[in-house]
């Protein structure tokens, strides 16, 4: 008997697209089929304002960008963040760092002392958790590998995630995850990607 874990991944997120936001994220639960089309960009996109593109103000120009988009965290109280990638895309036998490259704006508001959680995952094995801070400001000394935003020199700024072997053997999926959440919203926070490098 065919159920919706048959349907394609498109069409799933179709149909969660004609709920809520709220709904969208407690169909995530459901199954993985239904988590995969809740994640889904495409899906999200149909929950934004059809005049979403022009909420960001215009003042803001970005220089020496690495990726082709920037995104901004707006005014919520969960964010999530997730990037994937083969490890075949890697160099083998190589120990790599990942930061998560961003900018508070002037205007950032719930990001003090505010932990975000950032873990990775290769071949479905978690290979790295801890706590990073995005607010450069905090004056904190780093304790239980707590990670803290650095100033970069294209006027970026940068805290370290965690780091992963990529032992290069079976091809594997790699997974940085980001997660936040709270009773109190944030926002003005902008992303502008993750930074995988190999350690020195």
């Amino acid at each position: 008997m065919p159920n919706f874990e048959d349907l394609p991944n498109d069409c799933l997120a179709l149909i969660i697209s004609l709920t809520s936001p709220l709904d969208a994220c407690r169909s995530s639960l459901v199954s993985k089929a239904f988590n995969s089309a809740a994640g889904s960009d495409a899906l999200w996109v149909k929950f934004l304002p059809a005049d979403y593109q022009n909420l960001v103000p215009a003042s803001h120009s970005f220089s020496s960008l690495r990726f082709p988009e920037v995104v901004e965290l707006l005014d919520v109280c969960w964010f999530e963040i997730t990037g994937r990638i083969d490890s075949c895309n890697l160099s083998p036998m190589t120990r790599y760092h990942a930061f998560l490259v961003f900018k508070l704006a002037a205007y950032a508001k719930g990001f003090e002392n505010k932990h975000i959680d950032a873990s990775f995952r290769l071949g479905g094995i978690q290979v790295s958790k801890q706590i990073v801070f995005v607010d450069v400001d905090g004056g904190r000394v780093a304790q239980n590998g707590e990670q803290y935003p650095k100033e970069r020199g294209d006027g970026w700024v940068e805290v370290e995630l965690g780091e992963f072997f990529n032992g290069g053997g079976d091809l594997e999926e790699l997974e940085i995850h980001i997660l936040s959440y709270d009773r109190y919203a944030v926002g003005g926070l902008f992303v502008q990607g993750i930074d995988i490098r190999s350690c020195l």
